[in-house]
């Protein structure tokens, strides 16, 4: 025998076990609320290291565990020439291998999950903008395999019936490195691009600095910057120690002789700029 539950719209029905049931029925059994991001935010999100999502709308409350479901809109090929510190953080966590390269981040599909334990206006987040609903995220995974085929919804939370919460498809943590410090060596992670370009032959790599850069390489007291005997660079199978060379930085000048003060800091006359650090 089969049975019938929920709306009467026939168009949404789906079959599960010796039942038809209505699609809005089926997720609020079974399946998963989701949030379309753009990328690169929706894959800097399942890394771990966005732990806050800035909305200009709030939800009823904080959903829990959500999908993210990464839309079909492209990473633009200048998107890293906009001077916004969110924008060089993305840049410079890419060029550590912190993040997957643009051309490999998936879209048009559920990526990942993420709980969003809670929803505030004050949240303590370099990620975290202001005049907007911080939902603030924690325990971030990547599906081995993204789910393609669902539909994103802007604007609000959407049904995900086909996904279980109880019974989701594999997954893993996404392993980050950071740059630190140990006695006189200074310690980069790179991605394949950079590592390659370093065994080529590059003598410096660049970065945007951030405030993030800026306390790690930078004296706090004068702003010069600190010096090293060697840089050992960390990539993703294979490790290349060279020897330190300086560090420069300096403004971004553009056409014009000009110079431009990064987004968020507008009025406080922090430039967007540069460091690059040199090796031998």
């Amino acid at each position: 025998m089969l049975f019938r539950v929920g709306e009467n719209d026939y168009k949404d029905w789906h079959y599960y076990g010796n039942a038809y049931i209505c699609k809005n029925t089926l997720s609020t059994l079974f399946g998963m609320k989701a949030l379309s991001v753009t990328q690169p935010w929706a894959s800097v999100i399942c890394t771990g290291l966005k732990d806050v999502e800035n909305r200009q709308w709030q939800a009823a409350q904080a959903p829990g565990r959500i999908l993210i479901h990464a839309t079909s809109a492209k990473v633009p090929g200048n998107w890293e020439d906009y001077p916004s510190e969110y924008v060089s953080m993305v840049k410079n966590g890419r060029l550590m291998g912190q993040f997957p390269e643009y051309k490999d981040m998936p879209n048009g599909a559920i990526i990942g999950y993420v709980d969003c334990y809670q929803i505030v206006r004050d949240a303590d987040s370099p990620w975290a903008q202001p005049d907007c609903f911080h939902w603030c995220l924690r325990d971030a995974r990547f599906f081995d395999q993204p789910i393609f085929g669902i539909k994103g919804v802007r604007g609000h939370l959407f049904d995900v019936p086909e996904i279980d919460e109880n019974n989701l498809p594999p997954s893993h943590e996404w392993v980050c490195d950071f740059p630190d410090i140990q006695d006189d060596t200074l310690i980069l992670p790179v991605s394949n691009a950079v590592m390659a370009a370093i065994e080529s032959g590059s003598d410096h790599v660049e970065y945007d600095l951030t405030g993030y850069m800026d306390n790690l390489l930078l004296n706090p007291e004068n702003g010069e910057p600190l010096t090293f005997k060697t840089i050992k660079f960390v990539g993703k199978d294979k490790t290349l120690s060279k020897q330190f060379d300086g560090i420069e930085y300096g403004p971004y000048i553009l056409p014009g002789d000009q110079t431009v003060e990064v987004e968020e800091f507008k009025g406080q006359g922090i430039l967007w700029s540069y460091i690059h650090i040199y090796f031998k």
